[in-house]
């Protein structure tokens, strides 16, 4: 639940328009307040008026941080390799487990940076959202076909 409540936060600023992929700005404090200052109402209903400080000391709050910071900090490779070992010979594992982790370490980081202040995990976000700029592709080797024109997974 933990992860879908943290997922449901992304992918909703991420909706709202947020750019912070790609950007040459860094992800700051600032910038993720200035994002949820955008949204025409609350992105999470039940955060509503809820203070970050006090979020952070609640028991979910601190649920989320400890989820947060279990993680792994090294940020896997995807590699033109692994990407074609499904054409290859049909696995999607190889490269599925870093592309996937990838994005699973920028929802810890976000929730470091966002409940824990932590000046470090927002450096983390960054080398993260780099990490994911620098992909040639977001569509998953799987889903890369010549008829499609846009990947519902990556889009």
């Amino acid at each position: 639940m933990q992860s879908c409540f943290v997922a449901s936060f992304l992918a909703a600023l991420m909706v709202f328009g947020v750019a912070w992929p790609c950007s040459a700005q860094p992800l700051s404090r600032e910038g993720i307040q200035m994002a949820l200052s955008k949204a025409s109402g609350p992105l999470i209903p039940r955060l509503d008026g809820a203070s970050i400080p006090a979020l952070a000391a609640s028991e979910t709050g601190q649920a989320l941080l400890a989820w947060a910071r279990a993680g792994d900090f090294d940020i896997p490779q995807t590699t033109y390799t692994l990407y074609r070992t499904y054409r290859k010979d049909g696995t999607r594992r190889p490269y599925e487990r870093p592309y996937f982790a990838k994005r699973e370490m920028l929802v810890r980081a976000v929730m470091l940076a966002w409940l824990g202040e932590d000046a470090a995990a927002q450096d983390h976000v960054n080398d993260l959202l780099w990490s994911l700029c620098e992909e040639t592709n977001w569509v998953a080797p799987a889903h890369e076909t010549r008829h499609r024109k846009i990947d519902l997974f990556a889009a």
